[in-house]
């Protein structure tokens, strides 16, 4: 096997672990296999390691069921893998200090991930939290000003 053979293997199987992540933890709520994608290492907003990824993840599942994560596009190359996400669902729980108000929401994203031994070690997510912000009434459009209706938390 030559190295750019080895060099395509490589990204493919990196980009296979993504894609597990989404099917099985974001999508299915598999969250146990979490365990064989996560590596202990990785920092997130909600702390580190798997329980780090679950605590931003469990709320989401909360907030917005039922709930849907579709990869648009995904990069490989190296140990990096991109991808462009359009996320789902109607707004049955709290979020961000919003009532549920039972509507559909979509919310899109470009998360550049990097993955060692097999496992997600490092993520830098660009996630479009505005227009999300914009669906549950927490911004009111053109003036940038918060929602009377929005509470801090």
């Amino acid at each position: 096997m030559s190295r750019f053979e080895e060099m395509l293997d490589k990204a493919h199987a990196n980009a296979a672990v993504v894609m597990k992540l989404y099917e099985e933890c974001l999508n299915q709520k598999n969250y146990s296999m979490a365990e064989a994608l996560i590596a202990p290492s990785l920092e997130t907003p909600g702390g580190q390691g798997v329980e780090g990824f679950l605590e931003i993840i469990r709320p989401l599942h909360a907030a917005f069921d039922p709930l849907a994560f579709k990869i648009e596009d995904i990069i490989a190359q190296g140990d990096r893998v991109v991808v462009r996400w359009t996320m789902r669902g109607t707004h049955s729980g709290v979020w961000a200090g919003a009532a549920p108000t039972h509507k559909p929401v979509q919310q899109t994203a470009i998360v550049i991930y990097q993955v060692q031994d097999g496992k997600i070690a490092a993520y830098w997510p660009m996630v479009d939290r505005l227009g999300l912000a914009m669906q549950l009434g927490l911004v009111v459009a053109g003036n940038g000003q918060a929602s009377p209706h929005a509470t801090s938390t």
